[in-house]
């Protein structure tokens, strides 16, 4: 999860997308919460319900499942 503007997030999302093309992780899901909060507010409520999104970017490790095995990590 991340927000457009954050210098930490940028950095977050550029290093996650360097461990993909190095095959490091598998797959990344980027959630863009300004764009979600302008489109939909009620997802965007739900989410924020749903995970800790005071602070961004929120990364977390999920398995193939979807269950979350690490939150609040950093790359």
């Amino acid at each position: 999860f991340y927000a457009e503007g954050c210098e930490v997030c940028k950095e977050q999302k550029e290093k996650a997308l360097k461990m993909l093309a190095e095959g490091t992780v598998d797959k990344i899901f980027m959630v863009n919460m300004d764009r979600i909060m302008a489109s939909d507010p009620s997802l965007a409520t739900r989410l924020m319900d749903s995970f800790d999104l005071s602070t961004l970017p929120y990364v977390i490790m999920t398995d193939k499942k979807g269950t979350i095995l690490r939150r609040y990590m950093s790359f």
